[in-house]
């Protein structure tokens, strides 16, 4: 059961990347054409993020149900906060912004 709970993880993250990584490129590349991204596990925790030098600050907010798009930071909230994780968006000291998320490892024991 556990490597199933490991593989929801891995997915999890992987979508999250996927979309914060499309966003910044999307949205950000005209002010920022570069974009790092970093992954850390540090104390039962996964934490994802992606930083770029636009300033604005996105909301995950609910969009127009027939949009076809606009729906990447509500994925990314909705999934983290599923996993019973955290995220948000901060500001950088170089005046951009970097989104996190960050998600609890499943423990070896856990039913």
């Amino acid at each position: 059961m556990a490597g199933v709970r490991y593989q929801e993880l891995v997915d999890d993250v992987l979508l999250i990347v996927s979309e914060l990584v499309s966003n910044a490129v999307t949205h950000a590349a005209e002010l920022s054409p570069e974009v790092t991204t970093e992954l850390t596990v540090r104390g039962g925790w996964v934490r994802v993020s992606v930083e770029d030098g636009d300033p604005y600050r996105p909301k995950a907010l609910e969009t127009d149900t027939g949009r076809t798009g606009g729906r990447g930071l509500l994925l990314v909230k909705s999934v983290t906060l599923q996993a019973g994780g955290v995220c948000d968006v901060e500001r950088t000291g170089e005046g951009g912004k970097v989104i996190w998320a960050s998600l609890p490892i499943p423990r070896k024991d856990a039913q």
